[in-house]
């Protein structure tokens, strides 16, 4: 005998959507316990542009069955087509928060990542309003011209503070130090540029930063977070207009030096950057990661990469330049930074999305924004070494189809590093190659380079362009929704059968 479930869910099928309707309302009648007649419902009524009905629909389905995370977003779409933009922010982050990495969720990409980006942006204001206390919010599409912006009074010429942390590897930190004090002669009459180090080896660090040009201070090297914080505090004595931060073992380009200091002159608090490279300086071997990509990581897509954010003196001052104070830890402060950061509004925003607030006499853009470097002409380098190597297992295990095998990286340092820096590394390649014992390579390098290698992702980028990402979510849940509908029918059986148990257990 088939119940009014599984009748609903064949008319619903064969697109007889006014009678699936009816039918899953005599399935609720005769069962108002089971949670899939809602749903299915709710479904069948935005079909018929039913909103307000499905909205109804949805919130049962959801009181039934709190963890549904596909019943939250559904209602959170609903909710949005119906205009209640808060609401549907409730319930697209509920959505988010239950199930982060569902398939099912990733259907539309931005808006399981953390809501479209006109919702974050509305829930960016909400938290700027309260923290910031602007004057007033501008319209950020009016104000996107120039002759529309307001500007306001801009010194000649920025002091920036490039913030590092040493430990150990004094060849490689001594090659990436002299760089940035390379740096600070090459800009000179144009920023400002300030170099700080926190070592923790005494006099033997103190020397080599000292060697390199760089201010120093020393602090313990553990935990990590209280040693960058140290850093972090002493920025505040450079009076500076901006502190970039930096790994010691990592360059950023001149060119992404100078974008910064534009975005700086546009009231732009915070930036950074989507992708960058990492380098094994032992088997000369260079991978891009893409940055975080809403298969692996929905809820960070348009999350900046660690290497070489800039935080702005206006938001340093809302910090008090703090960041991880009391966190006590070794891992993690990256994603510690970004926490801090959404707690003052600053959501995941394009450029041109950002929140334009007149703050005083000052008028900011507001926003956790990135760039790829391509975009700007930019690069940033991480060079790993056997001692810091670890981390790099974090991003293959995280999905490899983010990365990407570079050939003649050599060629690509030419275009953006000084020749005496790559005639460095590369003496230092070679010293660091001879130390490994015959079959001693970096095995995490190699195996991430094998995975970068032999995804499908990498092989079809070689011949084809790249599936649009919607595009292979919308097929992927076609076939879910399928086998969804294949189950339904077995679960409703399953769930009849034990009803009537239970009941025969009453009786009894």
């Amino acid at each position: 005998m088939v119940s009014k479930f599984q009748e609903a869910n064949q008319l619903q099928r064969s697109g007889q959507l006014e009678e699936a309707a009816i039918a899953y309302r005599q399935a609720i009648a005769e069962n108002p316990d089971f949670y899939w007649s809602y749903h299915n419902l709710g479904e069948t009524l935005c079909k018929l542009g039913r909103l307000d009905e499905a909205a109804e629909v949805y919130r049962k389905a959801v009181a039934l069955n709190p963890s549904a995370a596909w019943s939250h977003f559904n209602l959170g779409e609903a909710l949005e087509k119906l205009g209640k933009t808060e609401e549907a922010i409730a319930s697209y982050q509920q959505a988010v928060q239950l199930n982060p990495k569902s398939s099912l969720l990733q259907k539309t990409g931005d808006k399981v990542a953390k809501g479209s980006m006109q919702i974050r942006r509305l829930v960016a204001t909400r938290v700027i309003e309260k923290i910031w206390k602007p004057n007033f919010i501008l319209d950020s599409y009016i104000c996107q011209s120039q002759e529309n912006f307001a500007k306001t009074k801009r010194k000649s010429i920025n002091t920036i503070v490039i913030l590092t942390c040493v430990w150990k590897r004094p060849e490689l930190v001594k090659i990436v130090l002299s760089y940035y004090s390379h740096l600070k002669r090459e800009l000179a009459g144009k920023i400002k540029l300030e170099l700080l180090a926190v070592g923790s080896e005494g006099k033997t660090s103190r020397h080599l930063c000292k060697q390199c040009g760089f201010d120093y201070v020393e602090y313990a090297n553990s935990p990590l977070s209280a040693k960058w914080e140290y850093g972090l505090n002493q920025c505040a004595s450079y009076d500076p207009d901006a502190v970039i931060v930096v790994g010691s073992d990592d360059l950023i380009s001149q060119s992404l030096i100078e974008f910064y200091n534009i975005k700086l002159q546009e009231n732009l608090v915070f930036c950074g950057l989507k992708d960058g490279y990492f380098f094994d300086l032992a088997n000369e071997s260079l991978i891009l990661w893409t940055g975080y990509n809403v298969r692996a990581d929905p809820t960070r897509v348009g999350e900046t990469i660690g290497m070489g954010r800039c935080l702005s003196r206006t938001l340093l001052d809302k910090l008090e330049f703090s960041i991880w104070r009391g966190l006590d830890i070794d891992r993690g402060l990256d994603g510690a930074m970004t926490r801090k950061l959404v707690q003052l509004g600053l959501q995941f925003l394009e450029y041109d999305d950002c929140v334009i607030a007149q703050i005083g006499d000052h008028t900011l853009r507001i926003g956790h924004c990135g760039f790829k470097m391509a975009e700007i002409g930019a690069y940033a380098v991480d060079i790993k070494v056997s001692e810091n190597i670890t981390p790099l297992e974090r991003y293959f295990e995280r999905d490899a189809n983010t990365l990407v095998v570079q050939p003649q990286p050599w060629m690509i340092f030419g275009k953006y590093f000084p020749h005496q820096i790559i005639d460095q590394l590369k003496e230092l390649a070679i010293v660091t190659s001879k130390g490994q014992t015959n079959g001693e390579e970096c095995k995490e390098f190699k195996g991430l380079q094998q995975m970068a290698t032999s995804s499908e992702n990498f092989k079809k980028a070689q011949t084809s362009p790249v599936v649009d990402v919607e595009t292979e979510l919308r097929q992927e849940n076609e076939l879910l929704l399928y086998q969804l509908g294949e189950v339904q029918d077995e679960l409703e059986e399953y769930y009849l059968k034990y009803q009537n148990l239970k009941n025969h257990v009453k009786l009894s």
